[in-house]
């Protein structure tokens, strides 16, 4: 099977490199044909570049691990450009810190819930969001962005029970789906 993986491993942030890189391996060693979607929109160029004007090691050394380790796509900058990934893929998981969260992305990006993509299936795995409550915009584009996932985990119980809200599915907790 083939699977596309969305994180937001973009960001010069390594435990959200170090979390794709364990999806990837586990889904690998379970027989599947894997690929992080290497989407990283303008926002985060941004956000890297500021946060890490004076670190340029760490930026290689970020870059180099990305290179070695990710089996990413080319570089993806918006929903225009993933687009063209539709069909590509059996499965999308989109997972790990923050892709479901506005701030941790930089805004509303439909693009970390596989919108470009009608005919993958869908699933979101180990998913955490930072802020306790959302503003009313944010929690309907949820609700209309996880129409359509057959399975959705986050990483904690109250993070599981504020993203039954926004579902009919019933969201597992990561952690206990492996015992």
């Amino acid at each position: 099977m083939k699977i596309g993986i969305l994180t937001a491993h973009a960001q010069y942030a390594y435990e959200r490199s170090l979390h794709a890189y364990a999806l990837q391996e586990f889904l690998k060693r379970n027989g599947h044909e894997t690929e992080i979607i290497d989407y990283c929109p303008r926002a985060f160029t941004s956000w890297n570049r500021g946060l890490l004007k004076e670190e340029k090691q760490r930026i290689v050394n970020f870059e180099n691990f990305q290179k070695q380790f990710l089996h990413c796509t080319e570089k993806i900058e918006n929903k225009i450009e993933a687009q063209q990934l539709e069909g590509r893929y059996d499965w999308l998981i989109t997972g790990g810190v923050g892709v479901f969260d506005c701030k941790v992305t930089k805004g509303l990006k439909s693009v970390f819930y596989g919108s470009f993509d009608k005919k993958a299936k869908k699933a979101a795995f180990s998913i955490s969001i930072r802020r306790n409550v959302a503003p009313l915009y944010e929690e309907e584009f949820n609700r209309k962005n996880l129409e359509g996932y057959r399975f959705i985990s986050a990483c904690d119980e109250i993070i599981a029970e504020r993203l039954q809200a926004y579902t009919e599915l019933e969201v597992g907790v990561t952690r206990n789906l492996f015992l």
